[in-house]
């Protein structure tokens, strides 16, 4: 049996120093894990908190003490802010910044560090109000876990609880003294007065725990039942003097924490240190061992650090750290992901900075690189545990506020997480088996932290630092609200030729970010032209409001004298209607509408009465509903455009700049109302004016630069304003429709080969890079305009493809597909090539050449007419090929109208068709998908949300998925 073991030691060490990691973008992945903090700040946001779904909260923490102790970190999926496991966040991130300094630099995200940094010390300055006295817990962990919603709305009570003299707690104390003085050595050059603060306050803390000796949790015993200290306070003295020793070089710390290394816990019976576990937020021994063997170079920490490292990877005395089958050191079932994370940070640290054996160095080594491979994506799920980030992501954390939900249930309202919490490294297999549920409700394996994610950065920066990666230029973008936060949601109680009774639901489900209300009415628009036309008048009908939930009030008013519309406007204003459960998320009001026998009654005509039945509540955006009087939901009557511009077709065209040759554009085609007046207009792919034509015939494309441009018809009623060149389309103001674009490729003269010189003569060099654009170019390939990211994997020197990979933004054929398994390919030879079977996307099927151009990656059809290119630039390539990711599409008779167009955000798309089985997307002018949304409404309208986009053009796109319709409309956005 020892032989046994010793010879599987020797093929594991072996395994060690012959691995070929895969590699991902290691800068993205820092970049987002350092996002999720900012997901996680409490109280008034900073300027530069970059989620855009977050907003302030907790502004009154510590007013029951009388202080201010708004700031620092969410824990985890709740909002306490539990000290010891966020000041142990802080010396992780911290550690990181300090030990890989230049990576951190060069990946431009030092800064992005020390400011998230500076967010938390700035919180523990605040809570350290005394010497001996600091503010150690805000909330009540009982009463916080039983809320389901965001912190913007939370209304518990939020108990302030400290440690002092009388009460001591030595962890919290000596762990908040180790996170302020690492952070002071990162501001010890920018920010030298901010870092003597922070020592300062160091220091008072450190000898507060030393002093007051005592467990913090059974001062603060509130945080026993989340945060209990099970590791006593040994290990905290030892872990702050070290890092006071760090920050100030002065040596009576040093010594302090070598004589109180002597008392850290021992491994059973044994007198070895601990090392069967390994640091977390209540255990500092095992980074003691690491840190005091890199200050000191002693053999009796290098024994202590080697002997758990070696537990961890190639066994030490026959017993080992269990394994999953697809290689996952599994600790415990409770966030397995961050003991492994934690121990790699360790690994990284002693194999980099302490002097060992080269076997020694190349086994910690690989051990924390395959960790930290494992958590983004190389496991047999293939799929990454960071939220946001590489292939198949885990997306449904437990986390209250990204579920951004509405009702206080963690399962619905809504089904799907409201936003992604980018960066955010969920807990993972509870078991070493590599399985795995994205479930929200298994708070073992999807819950994240603060904690969890500490050390896993300073993992990434080091990856980072090894391999590279980039990160993302674009990074965050925006988020759309992916429903109607505030809307009305109605039905029929009654209806008959005597009158009716409509029920009104106004609701509140904010999530960009949650808020509560308290001004909101709405309008019911009804109008009595049967009546008029039999000489009654608005005194003959019987409208009240009754059955109010709460205190609305209602009142008619009139709308349109000459068309005879009235409304009942009802205000809910002194209402707080809040996204925190049901029913305080909505208001219930009724309107009763009631006739006298001969008076005429017909709901036909009446323009809130469109879309709304007896069998069921429905969203009904002939119901608007107002904030303070802004209309932040549905539509009025009569608002929106009067013209309707028909329908335009023909191209796309392509033209070669300067070649003197007229540039006469046939094929286009206009069907249907042009209105009263009409212009054609000619624009860049910015949307500005180049033209103003008579006719698109008379465009001269010779005088513009090489590019892509647009050939519009706008049809017009009476004034318009802003139409001329050099103005942008988002100027134009009137009662004005544009038709769907034509598109025109420029190229140069001679313009570049579509082919970009396949196949090339040489291999295809290595790329590990994601394309958010693709550009089918030329004529004949596949439409993949539900394609949000092409990422590749491919390493020459290893001769690997690790990855080849799309997400879709409406799951066909899936949402992430793999397509290594439907890919034959020969990268490391000369004329490298590729052949798809099977993939599922039609067109896509078949053999191409590959090549790069200028970082990015080609794919010429071997059978000729078009060119696959991955870009992140979102203009396409000039080559003689014409560029089709944007195409007219109008092919069918389902009519579409959206008003109000143009739209400062908010728009209603209305049908004559059923939307249901429709899928809905909007696209910038160069094609690229800006929001999707499969719809489940059976009725005829729907609102969609535009904020968030720069003013401009944009083409919505309808696909009905039982017919195969598809249908086009153009937005223009304010």
């Amino acid at each position: 049996m020892k032989n046994f073991i010793i010879h599987g030691i020797a093929i594991l060490l072996c395994l060690y120093s012959t691995t070929n990691f895969a590699q991902k973008n290691y800068g993205e992945a820092l970049q987002k894990s350092l996002f999720f903090y900012e997901a996680q700040q409490s109280g008034p946001l900073p300027a530069w908190n970059r989620v855009s779904w977050r907003g302030d909260s907790a502004l009154t923490d510590g007013s029951d003490v009388g202080l201010d102790l708004t700031g620092g970190w969410y824990d985890a999926g709740d909002h306490v802010k539990f000290g010891l496991p966020m000041a142990f966040s802080v010396t992780s991130l911290a550690w990181g910044g300090i030990a890989y300094k230049d990576a951190y630099i060069r990946s431009g995200q030092m800064d992005i560090l020390k400011r998230n940094l500076r967010f938390v010390t700035d919180y523990f300055l605040k809570c350290h109000t005394a010497p001996n006295e600091f503010y150690g817990q805000l909330g009540n962990g009982g009463i916080d876990h039983a809320f389901w919603g965001s912190p913007e709305v939370m209304v518990m009570s939020r108990p302030s609880h400290k440690i002092d003299a009388a009460n001591p707690g030595s962890e919290l104390a000596a762990e908040t003294a180790a996170a302020l003085a690492a952070a002071s050595m990162l501001f010890k050059d920018s920010d030298p007065t901010y870092s003597a603060t922070l020592i300062t306050h160091a220091k008072q803390l450190y000898n507060f725990a030393d002093t007051h000796r005592g467990v913090y949790s059974e001062s603060i015993t509130d945080a026993a039942g989340f945060y209990r200290s099970f590791n006593g306070y040994n290990d905290e003295l030892v872990w702050g003097a070290i890092w006071l020793y760090r920050a100030t070089n002065e040596t009576a710390y040093l010594d302090k924490a070598e004589l109180e290394y002597d008392n850290l816990g021992t491994e059973g019976q044994s007198s070895f240190k601990a090392y069967k576990f390994t640091t977390s937020w209540d255990d500092k021994g095992y980074a003691s061992y690491v840190l005091l063997a890199q200050l000191t170079g002693k053999q009796k920490y290098k024994d202590d650090a080697e002997r758990f490292l070696d537990f961890w990877t190639s066994g030490y005395n026959g017993e080992r750290v269990n394994y999953s089958p697809g290689g996952q050191a599994h600790l415990i079932q409770w966030g397995s992901l961050r003991y492994a994370a934690n121990t790699s940070f360790l690994a990284f640290i002693y194999s980099d900075k302490v002097a060992t054996t080269p076997a020694n160095k190349t086994k910690y080594h690989d051990f924390a690189v395959n960790q930290v491979n494992y958590a983004l994506g190389d496991n047999p799920l293939n799929r990454s545990f960071m939220v946001g980030f590489g292939n198949n992501p885990a997306n449904n954390p437990h986390h209250r506020s990204a579920h951004g939900a509405w009702g206080n249930s963690l399962q619905n309202k809504p089904d799907l997480a409201s936003h992604i919490l980018y960066g955010a490294l969920v807990g993972g297999p509870s078991q070493p088996n590599d399985q795995f549920v994205d479930d929200r409700g298994d708070f073992i394996a999807n819950e994240v932290a603060c904690d969890y994610n500490s050390c896993f950065t300073g993992n990434l920066v080091r990856m980072y630092d090894e391999f590279g990666g980039t990160p993302l230029t674009n990074f965050p973008i925006a988020e759309t609200p992916t429903r109607a936060e505030i809307r009305s949601f109605s039905k029929f109680n009654s209806n008959n030729a005597f009158g009716s009774t409509v029920r009104v639901l106004t609701q509140n489900r904010t999530a960009w970010p949650a808020r509560v209300t308290d001004k909101l009415s709405y309008r019911y628009f009804f109008n009595i032209s049967e009546g008029v036309a039999q000489g009654f008048t608005i005194n003959d009908y019987n409208i009240t409001l009754n059955s109010v939930q709460g205190n609305s009030t209602g009142e008619i008013k009139l709308w349109d004298a000459a068309n005879n519309i009235y409304y009942m406007e009802v205000s809910m204003v002194g209402e707080q209607i809040s996204p925190i459960g049901d029913p305080q998320f909505r208001r219930e009001t009724q309107i009763n509408i009631r006739v006298q026998n001969g008076v005429p009654y017909d709901i036909t005509n009446d323009w809130s009465a469109q879309g709304i039945n007896s069998s069921a509540d429905t969203e009904s955006t002939n119901i608007p509903v107002y904030d303070n009087g802004v209309l932040v939901f549905g539509n009025e009557p009569g608002q929106g455009s009067n013209v309707n511009g028909g329908v335009i077709s023909g191209g796309p065209f392509s033209f070669t700049v300067g070649d003197g040759t007229a540039d006469n554009v046939s094929g286009i085609t206009l069907s249907g109302n042009v209105g009263d007046s009409s212009q054609w207009v000619i624009t860049d792919a910015s949307n500005n004016i180049l033209e103003l034509p008579i006719t698109p015939d008379s465009v001269n494309f010779d005088t513009s630069p090489p590019g892509t441009c647009f050939i519009w018809h706008l049809s017009y009623n009476g004034t318009i304003t802003g139409l001329a060149v050099g103005n942008n389309i988002s100027a134009v103001t009137g009662d004005h429709d544009f038709s769907n674009s034509i598109t025109v490729i420029k190229t140069p003269v001679g313009g570049g080969d579509c082919g970009f010189g396949t196949p090339i003569a040489t291999s295809l060099p290595s790329i590990n890079s994601a394309f958010n654009n693709i550009h089918v170019l030329g004529t004949g390939g596949p439409n993949l305009g539900n394609v949000t990211t092409f990422t590749i994997n491919w390493d020459l020197n290893n001769n690997g493809l690790y990855q080849f990979s799309i997400n879709t933004n409406n799951g066909t054929p899936n949402w992430y597909v793999d397509l290594r398994s439907s890919l034959t390919y020969s990268y490391n030879t000369p004329q490298p090539d590729a052949t798809f079977s099977g993939t599922g996307i039609p067109g896509l099927d078949g053999a191409y050449w590959v090549t790069l151009d200028s970082g990015n990656f080609v794919m010429a059809s071997k059978a000729g007419g078009f060119t696959l290119y991955f870009s992140n630039s979102a203009v396409p390539p000039v080559c003689t090929s014409s560029a089709v990711s944007v195409s007219n599409k109008m092919k069918n008779t389902e009519v579409l109208k959206l008003s109000p167009n143009p739209t400062p955000g908010i728009v209603t798309l209305t049908s004559n068709k059923s939307l249901q089985h429709s899928i809905i997307k909007v696209t910038s002018l160069t094609g690229r998908v800006v929001l999707s949304d499969k719809s489940k409404n059976t009725l005829n309208n729907k609102t969609i949300s535009l904020e968030g986009l720069k003013p401009g053009i944009y083409i919505l796109e309808m696909l009905n998925t039982k017919t195969g319709t598809i249908t086009n409309k153009k937005i223009v956005k304010k």
